[in-house]
């Protein structure tokens, strides 16, 4: 019998990647009345340059320098997603991912057919040309 490796996307949070605690967590207020959420410690990284906040979670990373354990596949990794999304980079091996027509991203299918100049609006980073197949399945 035979086994089949599966192939762990880079995305995909490991056992023993644990997330900052929620207590490190506060609510502010800015001077309209807006409220936030934040860190008690913030640093100018926790943040992307739109100001969105991003999830801290710590990393398991082999000798090879790529993500080690044991898959949680229904979890995603906050930093690695937005380090893809950043650098638009493959959700699947972490390369770059432009063609000569653009960055690919995978869409949930709709009913309704996007047209040319539609915003479309994702969290998934994009793939490369390579693992178009893996990420769909």
């Amino acid at each position: 019998m035979s086994t089949v490796s599966r192939l762990i996307p880079y995305i995909t949070a490991r056992e023993g990647e644990e997330p900052e605690s929620i207590l490190a967590l506060r609510a502010t207020f800015d001077g309209a009345g807006r409220s936030a959420l934040g860190y008690w410690d913030e640093s100018r990284e926790d943040r992307d340059p739109r100001g969105v906040l991003w999830g801290r979670c710590s990393q398991l990373i082999g000798l090879d320098g790529l993500p080690s354990g044991r898959p949680q596949w229904r979890l995603i990794h906050p930093a690695r997603q937005r380090e893809t999304m950043t650098r638009l980079h493959c959700q699947i091996c972490a390369s770059p991912t432009r063609t000569p027509e653009g960055y690919p991203f995978l869409a949930h299918a709709t009913k309704d057919v996007p047209q040319p100049g539609d915003i479309l609006r994702t969290a998934q980073p994009p793939v490369c040309l390579a693992h178009v197949r893996v990420a769909v399945e």
